[in-house]
C-alpha cells in the first residue's frame, strides 16, 4: 500500500526514443564527430566532416567541413567548403567558400575567395579574400 507502487514499463518504442540522436544531413563518406567527443591532435584526410563536439587541435580536409552550433575548435581549419555555426579560436582557411551563420564565433584570421555572413555572427579577426 504504502512505498509500494508498481513501476510502470515504458513501451519499447518509448526505450529506444531517449537514446536517438538527429543527426545532421550527411552524404555517404562524410565523418561524423559527436556532441559529447572531445578529440585531440592533428585531423587530416580526404573526406567531408560533420563536427558536434570539441576539437584542440588542426583539421585540414579535401572536402567540406561543418562546425555545428554545439562545436568549438581550437586550433588551424581549412577545407574546401566551410560552414560554422559553433566556435572556432583559430586561423580557418576555406578554399572555395565559407558561411557564417548567426551563431558562429570565429576569433582568428579568415582566408577565403568567397563569404557569406548572417547578421549576428560574431567575427573578431581579420578577413583574407583573394580570388586566386
Amino acid at each position: 500500500m504504502f512505498g509500494r507502487s508498481k513501476k510502470k514499463k515504458s513501451p519499447p518504442e518509448e526505450q529506444e526514443a531517449c537514446f536517438t540522436l538527429q543527426l545532421p544531413p550527411v552524404k555517404s563518406g562524410t565523418s561524423y564527430f559527436g556532441p559529447s567527443l572531445l578529440v585531440t591532435g592533428k585531423i587530416k584526410g580526404k573526406g567531408d566532416i560533420q563536427l558536434l563536439g570539441r576539437h584542440e587541435g588542426s583539421i585540414d580536409v579535401d572536402g567540406d567541413l561543418a562546425i555545428h552550433e554545439s562545436a568549438v575548435v581550437s586550433g588551424l581549419v581549412a577545407a574546401r567548403f566551410v560552414t560554422v555555426r559553433g566556435a572556432v579560436d583559430g586561423d580557418l582557411r576555406a578554399r572555395k567558400k565559407l558561411a557564417v551563420h548567426h551563431t558562429a564565433r570565429i576569433t582568428g584570421t579568415v582566408a577565403t575567395p568567397a563569404a557569406v555572413v548572417e547578421e549576428g555572427a560574431v567575427l573578431d579577426g581579420k578577413v583574407e579574400m583573394d580570388k586566386s
